[in-house]
Parts: C-alpha cells; structure tokens; sequence
C-alpha cells in the first residue's frame, strides 16, 4: 500500500493544506491546516493516513492544485441513462483530442 500512496503522492498531490472530504452521504467538509475545526482542534494537513482511507473506500479526498498549475483535470459525468453518459464522455474526450491533450477515461 505504501508503494501506491508514494506515486498518488507523486502524480496528483501538489499541495497538502487544503483539502475536502467528501462523507458517504453525499456531503463533504472542506479543510484548511492549521485552522481550528468544529471539534476545537487544529486541523491537519492532507497526510498519508488520508489517502490510505481513500484508497479503503472509506471515503473520497479532494485536492486543490497551486495557484498557477495542476497536475491533472477530472471530469465527472453523471447522467441516469449510461448511453449519454458515453455520449458527453465521448464530446469531452473529442475536445481534449483537439487541443492535443492526453487523458484516460474510466466507466463505472
């Protein structure tokens, strides 16, 4: 597990002070370090442990990318019916092509 922390590290995690978490309701909480949270704690940078509950399911992170890049983009299509939801996937993917962008697209 440490191996594919240390490369999710290294391929999408540009800053750790500001993150979200997004709870299994639906709902998510957005974070800051060093600020003080509900619980009357400090909140703590985005850490390793974070990204190890990710990748467990028990819940979803959000990065922020640098004031001036990013890493990578995520375009999330929902629709009900799964036939234009490859529809839009296909015209996002189409326009990414034109400007000569790589991506990887996942149906789930």
């Amino acid at each position: 597990m440490k191996e594919i922390i240390t490369k999710l590290n290294d391929l999408y995690i540009i800053q750790r002070g500001h993150y979200l978490i997004q709870h299994k309701h639906g709902g998510y909480s957005q974070y800051t370090a060093g600020q003080i949270g509900k619980n009357k704690k400090k909140i703590t940078k985005l850490m390793d442990w974070h990204v190890e509950k990710h990748l467990q399911g028990d819940f979803t992170i959000g990065t922020f990318g640098g004031k001036l890049t990013t890493k990578f983009m995520t375009f999330d299509v929902d629709f009900h019916e799964p036939e234009m939801a490859k529809w839009m996937t296909y015209k996002v993917a189409h326009a990414l092509d034109e400007w000569g962008l790589d991506y990887y697209i996942s149906f789930r």
